[in-house]
């Protein structure tokens, strides 16, 4: 488990907080999410990255699924967004 969560941070290290956007670091989280649903659950759950937006819901970052069954959504945000103001923000509240 220490080795999934230290392959991310390896990989968000490569670029300069000073430089990262809301995307920069998108496919090192879809690699820690993936290395997630691999050891909890093998095929059975699956992380979708920019699933179809949904009339109405908006179209999160990412999906997670099991089964056919959402298990949630995960909105990704910049490092040092307020993630305060985030949770009351219209966006999140569509998902």
């Amino acid at each position: 488990m220490n080795q999934i969560f230290e392959t991310y941070l390896q990989k968000i290290r490569n670029t300069a907080v000073s430089e990262q956007t809301e995307g920069t670091s998108r496919s090192a989280l879809e690699d820690l999410l993936n290395a997630f649903a691999a050891k909890a659950g093998a095929n059975r759950i699956g992380v979708v990255h920019e699933p179809t937006r949904q009339q109405g819901f908006g179209a999160p970052d990412f999906k997670i699924k099991s089964s056919g069954e959402i298990l949630g959504y995960v909105e990704v945000k910049a490092i040092g967004t307020n993630l305060d103001k985030e949770l009351k923000s219209e966006q999140l509240a569509k998902h």
